[in-house]
């Protein structure tokens, strides 16, 4: 079997794919039997039940201290890190995300216990108003595509990169042999190559379309990791916000705020984020008498949230509206509506603050980073360290000219066609989108804020040192921003409004 990632589509992403097809998604999505743990222990038997889970999943950590976690005795599965509302009874919900600052994997010969970052939200990763399909903090993979496969024979899988190879075998023969009765296949209909083949799904009573169906008798294995790809994209494709009818979003008071003042919360056909975010601004300058949204009760989240005359002073902050005296928050700028995102990547200080943390103020700036001709194949994606100083987390700068895609998207949107250098990389992380923020915290790609509170009070230092020439490669928007107390309250009450109970 070949060990390269080949795409070979069995849909157009462009065509909406069938609920079948999103339901077989959700069960690869949640089956742990892709893990090294799982090939490891089953002797080859596929539909086994293993008698001991994966140690590092006993323990859920959380901002609120160690809890019991509800993949004890489990293998890894995407959702062990992605979670929705698994812990929601003791901890909370999420936007398919984690609770912890780094994620625990399974350790292996390289001694690593934990990833080097946070885990991105997949909420709205499949969006109609993303302007790339980019994964990852840093852009390591082109499409979100790319990255099924790359992590269920990734490391958080407990795989190394000797062992992709078995890896894909271990996926090619579970989808083979699942008798349909593990894993939840019941409830998924069947077995892996029953609904694959004749698109029957028991509970829900539909079918795949003709062009998803795969006979696994007939089909070469890379057809069956395509299938495996396909499916998971195309659940991973149905997780957004809450829309209406007419496809805008409403969960949220700000959402809710918008409509009720007759605008809408999504661009409109053919319009940029960019421009939909300059007639957003401009609608709220011109709004006199504001209609507002009272404080509701948000179950997932246990709180009340509105949109009053605080968050509206926050809005005005935000967008660079006129406001209180001495506060700009140049915010939109990276954060573009409706996905408070622009999906691109910037430098707002995150790993010089980390590793200025460890290894004292202006390690960072006076480090030697390697240029172009020099870095070979050297990666610097690794968490900061205070017993090695070449431990550093560059972001970008792993992958530019490296990924050809997300290296010809910085060459068009950061150096504008003009002439680009790796130093321009360094730090770059891509903009999270700041929706439902309460379910997805802590906060930064390095997961060091535990809340908005942290993050504003970053913004207000970076902004300060950016200005005073004390930052390596800062974004220029980082020199605009300036706040004071007021405004920070204001701020966080905005951002509290873009919260909503995610279903």
């Amino acid at each position: 079997m070949k060990t390269t990632l080949i795409l070979i589509s069995l849909f157009s992403f462009d065509l909406l794919a069938s609920d079948a097809l999103i339901s077989l998604g959700e069960r690869l999505f949640n089956d742990g039997r892709f893990s090294r743990h799982f090939w490891q222990n089953a002797q080859g038997q596929v539909n086994a039940t293993l008698k001991n889970g994966e140690s590092h999943l006993d323990v859920l950590v959380t901002p609120l201290g160690p809890v019991a976690s509800p993949f004890s005795g489990e293998s890894t599965s995407c959702a062990s890190c992605h979670m929705v509302d698994q812990a929601f009874s003791n901890v909370g919900m999420r936007t398919y995300t984690d609770f912890a600052p780094t994620a625990p994997i399974p350790t292996r010969m390289d001694l690593q216990t934990h990833t080097a970052r946070n885990t991105p939200g997949l909420v709205g990763i499949g969006s109609a108003f993303n302007r790339n399909r980019f994964s990852h903090w840093d852009g390591e993979f082109s499409d979100h595509a790319e990255t099924v496969l790359g992590n269920f024979t990734g490391r958080n899988m407990g795989w190394l990169k000797t062992e992709s190879s078995i890896a894909l075998k271990n996926i090619v023969k579970i989808l083979r042999e699942d008798n349909g009765h593990a894993h939840q296949g019941a409830e998924f209909g069947g077995s892996y190559e029953s609904v694959f083949r004749s698109g029957i799904d028991v509970e829900e009573d539909f079918r795949l379309n003709f062009s998803e169906r795969v006979d696994f008798k007939k089909a070469s294995d890379q057809e069956v990791i395509n299938a495996v790809i396909t499916a998971v994209t195309a659940y991973l494709d149905d997780l957004d916000f809450q829309k209406n009818e007419k496809g805008e979003y409403v969960g949220s008071p700000f959402d809710q705020f918008l409509l009720k003042n007759g605008f809408t919360t999504v661009p409109k056909k053919g319009e940029t984020s960019k421009d939909f975010t300059e007639r957003l601004r401009n609608f709220l300058q011109k709004l006199t008498t504001p209609k507002f949204i009272a404080e509701v009760e948000f179950p997932t989240h246990n709180k009340k949230f509105g949109f009053g005359h605080r968050e509206l002073q926050g809005a005005k902050i935000f967008f660079n509206l006129p406001n209180h005296p001495g506060n700009k928050g140049s915010c939109f700028k990276c954060h573009a509506a409706p996905l408070f995102s622009d999906q691109s990547f910037h430098n707002i200080g995150t790993s010089q603050a980390i590793y200025d943390e460890v290894h004292g103020f202006g390690a960072f700036i006076q480090k030697y980073i390697p240029k172009e001709e020099y870095r070979a194949d050297l990666y610097l994606n690794q968490a900061a360290d205070n017993s090695d100083p070449s431990k550093m987390d560059l972001g970008l700068w792993n992958f530019y000219n490296r990924n050809i895609e997300v290296t010809e998207f910085f060459k068009k949107e950061i150096c504008l066609g003009g002439p680009c250098d790796l130093e321009m990389t360094i730090g770059r992380f891509k903009t999270a989108s700041l929706r439902d923020l309460a379910h997805s915290n802590p906060y930064f790609h390095h997961g060091q804020m535990a809340d908005l509170t942290g993050v504003l009070a970053h913004y207000m230092k970076v902004g300060i040192q950016a200005r005073q020439g004390l930052m390596r490669n800062p974004d220029p928007i980082l020199k605009e921003i300036q706040l004071n107390g007021h405004g920070l309250q204001y701020l966080q009450k905005f951002l509290d409004s873009l919260n909503e109970d995610y279903e």
